[in-house]
């Protein structure tokens, strides 16, 4: 969105300058016949709509499996099943605790 940030450019090397979406598309456009700097609105054509997409739904994938494989592992029906796998419900935890960089261990 249009926020002025071009606005303040007063010369095309400046103007030219500023990138976005992640240093790939220019955000401001200069006007020569009116020495102005402008907001770029960016194209969005149906190949890039197909590639982002794409990237989304290959990113979502590992954390959809996580989930479902935490799911599935937990699952329990009644309160019982609940008390008698509590144990192997923090185990599981756990473990998945020590494989993250950075995250301590749960207490015991």
């Amino acid at each position: 969105a249009d926020d002025g940030f071009c606005e303040r450019f007063k010369t095309q090397a400046s103007c030219d300058s500023p990138v976005s979406v992640a240093n790939i598309v220019k955000a401001c456009q200069w006007h020569t016949e009116n020495t102005s700097c402008a907001f770029r609105r960016p194209a969005v054509n149906f190949v890039h709509l197909v590639l982002f997409t794409i990237f989304v739904t290959v990113g979502c994938a590992p954390v959809s499996a996580l989930l479902e494989t935490c799911i599935r592992r937990l699952r329990f029906s009644t309160i019982r099943d609940f008390a008698a796998k509590r144990h192997e419900i923090m185990a599981f935890f756990r473990k998945l605790l020590h494989r993250l960089p950075g995250v301590s261990p749960l207490d015991e």
